[in-house]
């Protein structure tokens, strides 16, 4: 399969799905293995250590050993991601009469959640570049 092509056409959906104009805003997740099939992926800025991995039309490709063989993931989680709260910032206090120490301490009760159900469907697409 042409694995680039496959792979841009999901970005294209992707952007069309999640109303995005910027391919710097989509990741790419990819299986380690399978990250050379999206392009050479040797170092251009002269680095041979710590270079960071190059992007793929302009989206970050990341490599995740989670992600299938085979089976590439494009999202959008600017779109796709929300985050909310079940407690907002709090600061809190306490006093330690043991060793007369007072600490003061920020929290919050948050989370954030994928909307791959429901939501903003489209803001994720994986890529069968297995099957001919």
């Amino acid at each position: 399969a042409d694995v680039p092509a496959a792979v841009r056409k999901a970005m294209a959906q992707v952007m069309d799905n999640s109303a995005s104009d910027d391919p710097a805003d989509l990741v790419v997740l990819v299986h380690p293995d399978n990250a050379a099939t999206l392009q050479d992926v040797t170092p251009t800025g002269g680095q041979t250590i710590a270079e960071r991995f190059q992007r793929f039309s302009g989206a970050l490709v990341y490599p995740c050993s989670a992600v299938d063989t085979g089976f590439p993931t494009v999202a959008n989680l600017h779109a796709g991601a929300r985050y909310f709260e079940a407690q907002s910032v709090l600061t809190e206090t306490d006093y330690s009469p043991k060793t007369g120490t007072l600490t003061v301490a920020t929290s919050v009760i948050c989370g954030y959640g994928l909307t791959l159900n429901g939501g903003l469907t489209g803001a994720f697409i994986k890529v069968d570049v297995v099957t001919p």
